[in-house]
């Protein structure tokens, strides 16, 4: 994700096996590449991937993260789909939407993918529902405006 960086894997025991037993938190995320795939339908697929997560695993947290901003992609088509996203997850038991409104352009490091920040901002919420955190409003936020520009480094 990030050009010039090394990285290293990081094993979980639960995707080296067949079987997930009961994970205490699965989470959806749906990349702008999909959009494209899926156009008017993405909501739709999000929805049943959601459905079939809460009845496979429904002692577990599910947590659906929205679309994130690409300067290739109205930002309208954009939110259009979150919105239909989150209404069509609502009703949905141990359902939770990971929202991230303070994303932009900005914290696009190639016009596509995310900048060290913007992966902040991406996990934020997302660590956040999975550890059970009650004072989400007591996390550090982000600015959601550049300070000095679009930021273009690693």
């Amino acid at each position: 994700m990030f050009l010039g960086w090394r990285v290293s894997a990081v094993r979980c025991m639960n995707t080296e096996r067949d079987t997930l037993w009961s994970p205490a938190c699965v989470i959806i995320h749906t990349g702008t590449n999909d959009l494209r795939a899926l156009q008017q339908h993405t909501a739709m697929a999000v929805r049943k991937v959601a459905v079939r997560a809460t009845q496979e695993f429904p002692e577990s947290r599910v947590v659906i993260s929205t679309l994130l901003p690409r300067v290739d992609t109205p930002p309208h088509l954009i939110a259009t789909v979150n919105v239909e996203i989150a209404k069509g997850c609502a009703t949905l038991p141990s359902m939770h939407l990971a929202h991230h409104p303070t994303l932009g352009p900005w914290h696009l490091h190639d016009t596509v993918d995310l900048n060290k920040i913007g992966v902040m901002i991406v996990a934020m919420p997302l660590k956040d529902i999975a550890l059970g955190c009650k004072h989400p409003a007591m996390l550090q936020s982000w600015p959601s405006q550049p300070l000095h520009g679009p930021s273009r480094s690693p």
